[in-house]
């Protein structure tokens, strides 16, 4: 089976990484990407093509 791969978006770097781990501490789940901002965010997403 395949992991959900997520992209964090959050421009909070504690949250985010507290978040990261959560999602990484699950079997079926990946954070495959960290967006500080927006644009950030949206350039990832066209370049990654996350499931979330």
């Amino acid at each position: 089976m395949s992991k959900l791969r997520v992209l964090l978006a959050d421009d909070h770097a504690v949250l985010r990484e507290g978040l990261a781990a959560l999602i990484n501490a699950q079997d079926d789940m990946q954070v495959i990407a960290h967006a500080s901002d927006g644009a950030s965010a949206i350039d990832q997403a066209l370049a990654l093509r996350p499931d979330v």
